[in-house]
């Protein structure tokens, strides 16, 4: 059933002709609340420090050298993942931004291919898909423009800067935003080493080992939420985790004020949705619960394809006492009661006698179904 946006001043007096009393009103835990639950994986998140990536030298007999150039993030490798996959796999682009060929040599030499082998988290060494080179991108440089293979004519002690790519082929799914998707895929291990070899027209390699760490993820606990959004008196937070996308989905409640309560839902830090639970929904609540004699009403409006919020109400005096909580993603589920902050609806229901009946009677209404 849906409950009405506006109170009629006729409708409300009908309505709450019997005042709250929660004065004296205990919850007894054990009784009125089913056990919480939470089950399937976590979100574990490892982040590398930049600082801690090691810098390789360039080893074997050519005297063509690699070397990583740039500054800040012109030195670091960057990633980046197709947006959709196909048969189950998708392509994992490594880029450097800045890599050296030296030519050391007083005589040109020629560079046949530039292969490329990585470290896969059974510490085994597997062949990259692709490796693509274009000239370093200047500031004002838009778009890649990658040449049509990597054979290389190099002049006699210069050095000659290149961006590569290197292109990873991943079994599985690729992120489902832009913040998941430019970085290492999590089948990946971190740091990510990649071997970068080049073969000249002596016969002759040298090969650089680069490694590459994600940028931070920041895991949407309850601390960082209520930083990111500002959040103040926090009363609960709930929350559970899809590990296959790695997002998280959360419930938090706290008091925007003494007079109400605010439920804001979530996922990751991507936003949220607010409900309110002033005194004048928390009455409405308990005249429908006493009304049908009931002990729970679902909150259908406030509910979502991963969330149910459930309103729980003291089977004999049907005062309303918490909610339930149930989240549930593709890898876990979360059940949980919260219990009301009873002492500040005392509080607040005791302030709302003193004042005159006339500013007592709301006129717009939060509203659920």
């Amino acid at each position: 059933m849906e409950y009405p946006l506006v109170f009629e001043e006729d409708d409300v007096a009908a309505e709450l002709q019997e005042e709250l009393n929660y004065d004296g009103f205990n919850v007894d835990d054990t009784s009125k609340m089913v056990p919480n639950i939470h089950e399937g994986p976590e979100l574990k998140i490892v982040n590398i420090d930049q600082t801690q990536i090691n810098k390789h030298t360039c080893e074997g007999n050519s005297m063509v050298r690699l070397l990583l150039t740039g500054k800040g993030k012109d030195r670091n490798v960057q990633a980046n993942q197709d947006t959709f996959g196909s048969d189950g796999e998708f392509l994992n682009y490594f880029f450097i931004p800045k890599l050296v060929f030296h030519n050391k040599s007083k005589e040109p030499i020629s560079i046949i291919e530039l292969s490329g082998e990585y470290e896969d988290s059974h510490g085994n060494w597997c062949e990259c898909h692709n490796i693509k080179l274009c000239s370093a991108l200047s500031e004002n440089d838009a778009n890649y423009n990658w040449l049509p293979d990597t054979t290389l004519n190099l002049e006699p002690l210069k050095l000659t800067t290149f961006c590569v790519r290197v292109d990873v082929k991943v079994k599985g799914t690729p992120g489902s935003s832009t913040k998941h998707r430019t970085r290492a895929h999590k089948s990946l291990p971190q740091p990510f080493k990649i071997r970068l070899t080049l073969h000249d027209t002596e016969g002759k390699t040298a090969s650089l080992l680069v490694e590459q760490a994600n940028e931070p993820f920041v895991l949407s606990t309850k601390e960082i939420i209520r930083k990111n959004f500002d959040f103040e008196n926090i009363v609960a937070f709930v929350y559970a985790d899809d590990c296959d996308a790695d997002d998280r989905y959360w419930v938090i409640i706290y008091y925007e004020d003494k007079s109400k309560l605010r439920f804001s839902f979530g996922y990751s830090l991507n936003g949220c949705e607010t409900k309110y639970l002033d005194t004048w929904l928390i009455k409405d609540l308990c005249n429908q619960a006493k009304k049908t004699a009931t002990t729970e009403i679902v909150l259908d409006e406030w509910n979502h394809d991963w969330r149910t919020i459930t309103a729980l109400f003291d089977k004999e005096t049907f005062i309303l006492f918490g909610f339930r909580i149930e989240l549930k993603t593709d890898t876990s589920k979360t059940r949980e009661t919260v219990l009301l902050p009873l002492d500040k609806i005392r509080e607040r229901l005791a302030i709302e006698k003193l004042q005159p009946e006339d500013d007592r009677i709301l006129t717009t209404y939060t509203s659920i179904s």
